[in-house]
C-alpha cells in the first residue's frame, strides 16, 4: 500500500529525468517491497517447519494442521473468496484487482485474467473457503509451550 502511494507520487511529479525517476522507483521496490517481502518469506518458512514438527511430534494430527494452515488469511484465500463471488456485476473490480494474474501458473506465455475475453467459474464449482478460525486446546498449548 504505501509502495503504491510512493508510486503515484511519483507520477504526479513532474521529474526531468527520465533515469532519476526509474532509480527512484527501483530504489522503492527494493526498500518497501523485495526486502520485506523476503523476511516475511523467511518466517513464514520457519513457522510452517514448525507447525509440521507438531504434526510429527504429535502435538497436533495432519488434520489439524491443514485446518489451522486453512484459518489463516492471506492474498490467495482473498483471492478464492472473490472467485466465488465473481458475477457479472463485480467483474469489473475483480479484474481491476486480479487482471494482472495467471490463473494457476506461473507460465508466461498463459493469459492474464484481463486478456481474457470470456472467462468465468462454473457455478456448480465453489473453491475451498478458508476457515474462519482454529483454535488450539489447553492440552495442545500446553505440549506446545513444553516442545
Amino acid at each position: 500500500m504505501y509502495l503504491k502511494k510512493k508510486q503515484s507520487i511519483y507520477k504526479n511529479k513532474n521529474l526531468d529525468d527520465p533515469i532519476e525517476k526509474i532509480n527512484l522507483l527501483i530504489s522503492d521496490c527494493k526498500k518497501y517491497g523485495t526486502l520485506p517481502f523476503s523476511v516475511l518469506a523467511r518466517h513464514a518458512f520457519i513457522s510452517k517447519n514448525i507447525l509440521h514438527s507438531f504434526v510429527s511430534n504429535k502435538i497436533i494430527t495432519k488434520k489439524e494442521c491443514h485446518n489451522f494452515e486453512s484459518s489463516i488469511k492471506t492474498i490467495a484465500s482473498e483471492l478464492v473468496e472473490d472467485i466465488n463471488k465473481l458475477n457479472s456485476k463485480n467483474k469489473k473490480i475483480f479484474l481491476s484487482k486480479y487482471g494482472h494474474l495467471r490463473p494457476g501458473s506461473y507460465d508466461i506465455m498463459s493469459k492474464r485474467y484481463d486478456q481474457m475475453s470470456n472467462f468465468g467459474i462454473a457455478k456448480d464449482k465453489k473453491f475451498l473457503k478458508r476457515k474462519k478460525s482454529f483454535i488450539f486446546n489447553q492440552e495442545q498449548k500446553n505440549k506446545i509451550d513444553q516442545f
